[in-house]
C-alpha cells in the first residue's frame, strides 16, 4: 500500500503551437524544483504533446510501487495526495480491473478509467491531480474539495503548464517573472488570509486552479471546466438536540482521524494548547499502539535565539499541551520546540511563497514546527487549521463581532476588511479599497444561508484557501506532509447541516458542538478554553529584531520601485516607532520582489 505527498508538474502543447513551447527539460528543470516536496524519487513521463513530472514522498508503501507518472492502459497519471478510502475503492474496482501495485494512485486511474471525472466524488482525502487520456487527447487537471493540495497553471502562447508549487514554473524561462500588483495590493487590503478569489496569485499570469475544481483541456485548444463539489445548503428545520449532535460529531471525528494516522513512517500531530489540537491529539493517543506513542509537538517563543526561556505569550498554550501529554504519558510523547521572537532575514525568505508572500511573522515559527517534525522522523503531522471556519471558533474576537448583525446593522464584511488591513498603504493601493470590500460583500452575499451561517460559508471560501495554501507550502518545504481532519468534507458537510447558532454557546463562544463531543476524552480545562490564535513572536523583541533588519537594508527597500507603488514609506529614523506588523510587511515584501527576480532559470528551452 501506498500514500505519497508529492509535487507535480507537467505541459500541454496544443496543436496549434507555433512558437517556443516547454518541453522535457523544462518539466524536469521544474520537477527538480519541487525535489522538498518528494525527496524519495523524482520521474517524468513523455508522450507526443504531453510531459509529465513528479516527485514523491513516500508516507505508506515504502517501495517502488507507487513509482509516478503512473500509466494503465491508454490512461496517466501525476498525482499529490491521498485518497483515504481507497481500500473500499479498491474493493469495488476489483470485479473490473486486475491491480499491479498497493497504492491509492492505480486506485485513482483505475476509478478515473470507470467512472470518469465522477471519480472525484467517491475520493475522501486531498489531492490534485493531472490525468492524460490518450483515447481522445485529453488532459484534466482537478484539485480536491477544500483546495488543501496546490495546483498552479500558466497559459502560455500555443501550451499550458502547471505544478505544485508557483515558483517553481519560473524554473521554465518561457514564464515571465513580473508582480501582479492588483492581486497583492487587494491582498494587503483584506489580509494574507482572507481572499475572494481563490485563483489569483501575486505573480502575473501564474492562477491557482480553484478548489473542488477541474480543467479539461484537449489538444486542439478546447477547454472546459467546472465545479465538481459545492458545500451543501443547510435543511430547514431546528436541528437534532446537542447531545445527539455530539455524538454524531464524536464518531464522525474519530473515524475521520483514524485514517489520516494511517502510514507506514510515524504521523505526528501539532499540539497547540487549544480545543482544536487537544482533539487530534487525544484521539491520536487512543488510536495509538502499545509502546509507539504519538508525537505532539508544541511551539513557544524564546529570547533572540531558539532555546530562550519561553516568552509570556506563549506560556499558556504551553501549560495548557503539558496537561493533555501528562494525561497520557504513555500514549503522546510531547516535543516542545523553542523558537526566536527575534527574525533573521533567512527566516523570511525560507517561508515566502512566491505564489502568496509571507505576510505574517508567525510563518517562521510554524516552518519550524514541520522542521521539527522532520527532525523527529515524521513525515505526516495532524493539524487543527479548518475548526474555527467551520464551527464559529471566532466567536468572541472583536473583529468578528464586528462583522456580525446587530441592532440596525446588516452583515458587515467591511469591518472584518478594515480591520485585517495592511498599515502604511499608499495612496494608490487605498484606492482600490472600496472595490475589493465589494468584491468581499458580493461573494458573501452569493452564499445561501441566514447571516451567521453565510459568514462562515464566506470564510470557508475566501480565508481556508489561503491557511490551507501556506501550510501545504510551509510543510512540504519541509518534507512533511499536514493532513487537516477539520477539512474532511464529510466533517464540512455536516457541520454545514445544523442550524449555524448550534455551534454557538451561551456568551457567543464556538464550538459548543465540538465542545460536547470532546469533554468525555479532555481534560477540563481544555474542553472549555476559549479560542486561543497561534502565539506571536513576543512583541519588542520582534519589533527591535525587525527594525534593525530594515534599517540594514533600507537604501535597497526605499529604492525599490514595488515597495515605493504598494506603500506610503517611512523615513529611516522612524523605523524603532513603526508596529512589528508594519516592519513585518516592508520586509517580507521587499525579500518576495527580490526572491521574484532572483529565480535561477536554465538556459535555453526544447520543444
Amino acid at each position: 500500500m501506498t500514500f505519497s505527498g508529492c509535487g507535480i508538474a507537467g505541459v500541454l502543447v496544443l496543436d496549434q503551437a507555433a512558437g517556443p513551447v516547454p518541453g522535457e527539460r523544462d518539466v524536469r528543470e521544474i520537477t527538480a524544483a519541487l525535489a522538498h516536496r518528494g525527496p524519495d524519487s523524482q520521474a517524468t513521463w513523455t508522450a507526443p504533446g504531453v510531459v509529465f513530472g513528479h516527485t514523491r514522498l513516500a508516507i505508506l508503501g515504502l517501495g517502488d510501487a507507487g513509482s509516478q507518472p503512473m500509466t494503465r492502459g491508454s490512461l496517466t497519471i501525476t498525482y499529490n495526495g491521498e485518497a483515504y478510502n481507497y481500500q473500499d475503492l479498491r474493493r469495488e474496482l476489483e470485479r473490473d480491473y486486475e491491480f499491479t501495485s498497493g497504492t491509492d494512485t492505480e486506485v485513482v486511474l483505475r476509478a478515473w478509467d470507470k467512472w470518469g471525472p465522477g471519480a472525484l466524488g467517491r475520493l475522501d482525502g486531498m489531492f490534485a491531480l493531472a490525468i492524460w487520456d490518450a483515447r481522445d487527447r485529453t488532459l484534466t487537471l482537478a484539485r480536491d474539495r477544500a483546495g488543501i493540495k496546490p495546483l498552479y497553471l500558466y497559459h502560455g502562447s500555443g501550451y499550458i503548464l502547471f505544478a505544485s508549487e508557483a515558483g517553481a514554473m519560473l524554473s521554465c524561462p518561457l514564464v515571465p517573472r513580473d508582480p501582479d500588483r492588483a492581486a497583492i495590493a487587494r491582498h494587503l487590503l483584506l489580509s494574507s488570509a482572507l481572499q475572494p478569489d481563490p485563483e489569483a496569485t501575486f505573480i502575473a499570469g501564474i492562477r491557482a486552479l480553484a478548489p473542488a475544481t477541474t480543467l479539461t483541456l484537449r489538444a486542439d485548444g478546447r477547454r472546459t471546466e467546472r465545479t465538481w463539489w459545492t458545500l451543501p445548503a443547510t435543511p430547514p428545520g431546528p436541528g437534532p438536540a446537542q447531545a445527539e449532535a455530539a455524538v454524531t460529531l464524536g464518531g464522525l471525528f474519530h473515524e475521520v482521524t483514524s485514517a489520516m494516522l494511517t502510514a507506514d513512517v510515524p504521523v505526528g500531530v501539532l499540539l497547540s494548547g487549544g480545543l482544536d489540537s487537544a482533539s487530534i491529539a487525544v484521539t491520536a493517543a487512543r488510536h495509538s499502539a502499545p509502546n509507539a506513542p504519538v508525537t505532539a509537538i508544541t511551539t513557544t517563543y524564546g529570547g533572540t535565539a531558539a532555546g530562550g526561556n519561553v516568552s509570556a505569550a506563549a506560556a499558556t498554550d504551553l501549560r495548557h499541551a503539558r496537561i493533555l501529554a501528562a494525561a497520557h504519558p504513555d500514549a503522546i510523547r510531547h516535543e516542545v520546540i523553542t523558537c526566536a521572537s527575534a527574525v533573521t532575514l533567512d527566516d523570511i525568505d525560507q517561508a515566502t511563497d512566491l505564489a502568496a508572500g509571507c505576510q505574517d511573522p508567525r510563518h517562521p515559527a510554524i516552518l519550524g514546527n514541520y522542521r521539527a517534525a522532520r527532525r523527529l522522523g515524521l513525515r505526516a503531522v495532524l493539524n487543527g487549521q479548518g475548526a474555527d471556519e467551520t464551527m464559529a471558533g471566532y466567536a468572541g474576537r472583536p473583529d468578528y463581532i464586528a462583522a456580525l448583525p446587530g441592532p440596525g446593522r446588516d452583515l458587515d464584511t467591511s469591518a472584518l476588511a478594515a480591520a485585517r488591513q495592511a498599515p502604511l498603504l499608499s495612496a494608490g493601493v487605498l484606492a482600490h479599497r472600496a472595490a475589493a470590500h465589494r468584491e468581499l460583500r458580493d461573494l458573501c452575499g452569493s452564499l445561501p444561508g441566514p447571516p451567521l451561517e453565510r459568514f462562515h460559508r464566506l470564510l470557508l471560501r475566501a480565508q481556508i484557501p489561503c491557511v490551507t495554501r501556506f501550510e501545504d507550502y510551509l510543510a512540504m518545504r519541509s518534507g512533511v506532509e499536514a493532513r487537516f481532519p477539520y477539512l474532511d468534507h464529510k466533517i464540512l458537510e455536516w457541520c454545514f447541516s445544523l442550524p449555524f447558532t448550534m455551534h454557538l454557546q451561551p456568551g457567543r463562544h464556538g464550538k459548543a458542538v465540538l465542545r460536547a463531543a470532546m469533554r468525555p476524552a479532555l481534560p477540563p480545562t481544555l474542553a472549555t478554553r476559549p479560542k486561543q490564535p497561534f502565539p506571536h513572536p513576543d512583541r519588542s523583541l520582534l519589533r527591535e529584531s525587525l527594525a534593525t533588519l530594515a534599517a540594514t537594508a533600507w537604501p535597497e527597500m526605499r529604492a525599490d520601485p514595488l515597495l515605493r507603488t504598494l506603500f506610503t514609506i517611512p523615513a529611516e529614523r522612524e523605523l524603532p516607532g513603526l508596529a512589528p506588523q508594519a516592519l513585518w510587511n516592508l520586509l517580507a515584501t521587499w525579500r518576495w520582489h527580490r526572491k521574484l527576480q532572483a529565480v535561477p532559470s536554465p538556459a535555453g528551452t526544447s520543444r
